[in-house]
């Protein structure tokens, strides 16, 4: 019966120290997301700002520049 009862308890640890390491996982997992999608929206911003600034000089090679190399006009 103790023999049990001590199983039962260390189940019941690994089992708490398991849920414990998840929820780490998932704050890690949320934080990397956030980080990923604030650099993913300064590369947008960086990438519009340099599309203006190109299409203002000259239209049509900028939109050719964003094609990829194989797609012809």
């Amino acid at each position: 019966m103790q023999l049990i009862l001590t199983l039962c308890i260390v189940a019941a640890g690994s089992l708490f120290g398991l849920v414990m390491m998840m929820r780490e996982y998932k704050e890690l997992v949320r934080k990397h997301a956030a980080e990923i999608e604030r650099i993913h929206a300064e590369h947008e911003e960086v990438l519009r700002t340099k599309v203006a600034a190109g299409a203002q000089s000259n239209p049509e090679p900028t939109r050719r520049r964003l094609l990829s190399p194989g797609i012809r006009l």
